[in-house]
């Protein structure tokens, strides 16, 4: 584990009085399922992984998968106003389409089978707020995600029933006529079945 996630997590876990909510023990005792396909504390895993959670989303206003990911060490950021394009470690072939960048919905595959395009964009049908946390794994994935986790694989993990218990309603109105609305439920029944409608 690199002291740079310690540091960028450490960070992020802040509350608004700038007190520390988590111990350095909790911090790595968090669990992480991208490193190897199955959860693991993070002190544990065997690559170097930045968690990005959705407090952290909300304080620095988000708006999609290519803002979290833009924040992040040795990655940026480009657009052609219809794609985001993602470079890792200064490598950006333009028209690559990220297709050397594995983009994850809890665990499932999110880059098209014809050139493996990833859509870091935002996966468009998913709601910022709907993500619980984003696990980004540096480096190459390949022997375990195939040939698509070249550089990077980005897991997007989504809000389960038990983390929002009741019905959340906001909107927002930007420039330019800009109107968002997003109602969300959720709850764990006594059964262990969690229910998310968004």
């Amino acid at each position: 584990m690199s002291l740079g996630f310690l540091i960028f997590f450490f960070q992020g876990v802040q509350g608004q009085t700038g007190e520390v909510e988590l111990s350095l023990d909790d911090l790595l005792n968090l669990t992480v399922s991208s490193a190897s396909k199955y959860t693991q504390k993070s002190s544990d895993a065997p690559a170097n992984i930045t968690i990005i959670t959705a407090e952290e989303i909300r304080r620095y206003g988000f708006r999609d998968l290519a803002e979290v990911v833009a924040t992040l060490t040795s990655f940026s950021n480009s657009t052609d106003h219809t794609y985001s394009y993602t470079g890792v470690r200064g490598f950006a072939r333009p028209a690559d389409y990220n297709n050397r960048v594995l983009v994850l919905q809890d665990g499932t595959t999110h880059n098209e089978n014809v050139i493996g395009a990833g859509d870091i964009g935002g996966i468009r049908y998913l709601d910022i707020e709907d993500v619980e946390r984003v696990e980004v794994v540096r480096g190459p994935g390949s022997s375990l995600y195939g040939t698509r986790a070249m550089f990077a694989v980005v897991n997007v993990i989504t809000k389960r029933g038990a983390d929002l218990e009741g019905a959340r309603v906001w909107g927002e109105m930007g420039s330019f006529g800009q109107q968002q609305g997003t109602v969300q439920y959720g709850r764990l029944y006594e059964n262990g079945l969690g229910l998310v409608i968004s």
